[in-house]
């Protein structure tokens, strides 16, 4: 089975840097962190395509994100984001500070004071330092952006510097959130809009899949400026389409349940046909947790 390449299209608009043409999700990031002062905003586009740039690259060149945290479901995928945005803030040679924080982070730094001082008090001084620098991003997990607001940290002043010094919120992936992560998170931004004189004003969703249940609930229930990539038309002309995906050849094979590596490990033979410069993944799927509904 082959899965074709995937081609999006490029926009003849401001480059988002250097000569990279724009995509689409790209241009309407662009328009509302430039035009707008709050906002919820999603964008919904395939895998590869950019979508950490469209806010990454305001935040790294401007000051419009102001102080950016920026949330990932898995530890393991914020580090990866983390070097990720590291690499751009190179590429754009900007001065922009970026963290990458954990609860085991934390206690690094911890550790490298000659006097006791909690993981809230860093994490207060980490963002206090960026909004006097006129931004900056915090690369997490939703744990410690709830924890921080409720108080968890045992630092009396850590819930009000998130709400009067962070500007923006990312959350990436955020359909892999379970329905007890996403109702938390989304009743805590609307104790934030309802106060005010807060900061915390700009909300951005990254997803590949679109979540109808959770757009739902901010449109009807929270409220505010929404703004849908995947509804929201452009004015420019498309320059060009660039692949953002290859293509794939997919291969099925069966084996009893438990016995999936004794299987491979019999029959090697059909690994040898793979050049040395293809990739080549083996995905291990049981038929009850591919069954859909």
């Amino acid at each position: 089975m082959i899965v074709e390449e995937l081609s999006i299209p490029r926009y003849n608009a401001e480059p988002l840097y250097n000569d990279r043409y724009p995509y689409a999700h790209q241009i309407i990031a662009r328009d509302s962190i430039r035009n707008f002062d709050e906002f919820f905003l999603f964008l919904t586009s395939p895998t590869g395509s950019g979508k950490t740039d469209s806010w990454a690259v305001p935040s790294l060149n401007g000051n419009d994100l102001g102080v950016v945290v920026a949330l990932y479901p898995t530890n393991a995928l914020a580090k990866d984001q983390y070097l990720s945005i590291n690499n751009l803030k190179k590429s754009l040679n900007s001065n922009k500070r970026i963290e990458f924080v954990t609860a085991e982070t934390l206690g690094l730094k911890q550790e490298k004071y000659s006097y006791r001082i909690t993981k809230g008090e860093i994490l207060e001084d980490m963002v206090r330092k960026m909004a006097l620098d006129g931004g900056g991003i915090i690369v997490t997990n939703p744990d410690i952006f709830v924890y921080a607001l409720k108080g968890y940290f045992f630092n009396e002043y850590l819930k009000s510097v998130f709400k009067n010094h962070i500007n923006t919120v990312v959350f990436d992936e955020f359909h892999l959130y379970d329905l007890k992560q996403s109702d938390i998170i989304l009743f805590l931004l609307h104790d934030i809009l309802i106060t005010e004189d807060t900061a915390l004003r700009k909300f951005v969703f990254l997803s590949a899949t679109p979540n109808e249940n959770i757009s739902y609930k901010i449109k009807k229930v929270i409220g505010g400026n929404f703004i849908d990539s995947a509804q929201t038309n452009i004015n420019s002309l498309i320059i060009d389409e660039r692949p953002i995906m290859p293509e794939v050849e997919l291969e099925f094979k069966h084996a009893p349940r438990f016995m999936a590596g004794e299987f491979l490990l019999k029959d090697l033979e059909w690994i040898k046909d793979f050049k040395g410069n293809e990739r080549l993944a083996i995905i291990l799927v049981s038929r009850q947790s591919s069954i859909v509904g």
